[in-house]
């Protein structure tokens, strides 16, 4: 028999650093989990623009930095950073973001990847058709099996070069999708919402039954900005089958201009879950978390999750006993805080404790925390004044009697 201890005796440990190879001021850090084993990018300017790193994690430590692209210029940024995923057999994919033009939101979204039995990263290849001098970016990929990948971005092809209030845009940000295959090809590309936030992370995951869920900021007519999702189903021909753009909650928040705060998703062998920042109709900032429901197509209702002054930019992230830990950044008077937070059980009466990771500036500059879950441990990545850190978080256990 399995003894629940009470959701408030469940305490993280302290968060121990673990020394990176990344060079100092080194920025954008990300991290990917798969099984027992971790990778961590980032980028480091060199004198003719930037290079995309990667290294692994092993029991010892992370290996040697290996270079997956280099070159410039690079739109560099502290909220549409580059991403990564791994799949099986060996592939490894990467996406980041070269400028396209002179304007300051004319990049491409390009990804490089490295085949099953091939140890080199591919040339640089766009995700999307179109040759449109505008915003392409805050890229997420998700693994397919077989080697390959779905990937999503946001796309401003239809915005005339412009981006949000302010820049000239004459139309909508837009949200795409793309396979990408195990020889690189790329399947068909797919318009799957043709207003959406202008500058918000996207998060996509593939579910337990083989489904690909997408979660985010939709824009609507109204300047709604709450969080959006679709549902995608693999079909016959190897393609995709598309729900329509649904809201996992009506926060009402309405806001002129973007926020600059997009949802993260988990998914897992217990089901899969969104968190996000919200001011929603009165105003009061908030962290929530809403789980997918038995049937895949809906979020059950949220359960808030931070401590009273949350600036969002948030992480979630499943363990091995099924247990939902949210990340996110909380102001204590000048500072801002990382914290971690066990996610209750809907209606439950009070939250768990939460971890303080780090203290950072409240600036942009801060960026975002990246986590994942390697054995008993959460693995946390995020932007200093010096650099890029990673902390190892001992997570409690299940106790059994």
């Amino acid at each position: 028999m399995i003894l629940f201890a009470l959701a408030a005796a469940l305490v993280a440990g302290d968060p121990v650093l673990v020394p990176t190879p990344a060079a100092p001021g080194s920025v954008t850090p990300h991290l990917v989990s798969r099984g027992e084993c971790a990778w961590l990018s980032w980028t480091e300017e060199v004198e003719d623009g930037h290079r995309l790193r990667l290294a692994s994690l092993a029991p010892e430590g992370f290996s040697p930095a290996r270079t997956v692209a280099e070159g410039g210029p690079w739109f560099v940024n502290w909220a549409d950073f580059p991403t990564f995923a791994v799949g099986d057999q060996g592939a490894l994919i990467a996406t980041f973001l070269p400028m396209s033009a002179a304007g300051t939101f004319t990049y491409d979204a390009v990804f490089a990847r490295v085949a099953p039995g091939r140890l080199t990263f591919s040339s640089p290849r766009k995700l999307h058709r179109d040759e449109v001098a505008g915003e392409h970016g805050f890229v997420s990929l998700a693994p397919l099996g077989g080697g390959r990948f779905a990937a999503c971005w946001l796309d401003g092809r239809a915005m005339g070069g412009g981006h949000g209030g302010g820049h000239g845009a004459v139309g909508a940000m837009r949200l795409y999708t793309t396979t990408i295959e195990a020889d690189g090809d790329l399947g068909a590309e797919r318009l799957l919402d043709d207003r959406v936030c202008e500058c918000c992370q996207t998060a996509l995951v593939r579910l337990a039954d083989g489904a690909l869920l997408l979660c985010y900021r939709d824009r609507g007519e109204g300047e709604e900005r709450d969080i959006g999702f679709v549902r995608g189903e693999p079909v016959p021909d190897g393609a995709w089958s598309w729900s329509a753009p649904r809201s996992v909650h009506r926060d009402g928040w309405v806001i002129a201009g973007c926020p600059v705060n997009g949802p993260a998703l988990a998914a897992g062998a217990d089901g899969a879950a969104v968190c996000w920042f919200t001011l929603g109709s009165g105003g009061r900032p908030r962290v929530r978390v809403a789980r997918l429901d038995e049937s895949g197509r809906a979020f059950g209702p949220p359960v808030d999750v931070d401590d009273g002054q949350p600036e969002g930019r948030v992480d979630l992230v499943f363990d091995g006993a099924g247990r939902l830990w949210a990340t996110w950044l909380e102001r204590v008077g000048e500072e801002g805080v990382w914290r971690l937070r066990e996610v209750p059980a809907p209606h439950a009466s009070a939250l768990p404790v939460a971890v303080d990771l780090a203290r950072v500036p409240l600036e942009r500059r801060s960026g975002f925390l990246r986590a994942v879950v390697v054995g008993e441990a959460l693995l946390a990545t995020w932007t200093t004044p010096e650099g890029i850190a990673v902390a190892r978080v001992p997570l409690p256990g299940v106790e059994e009697e």
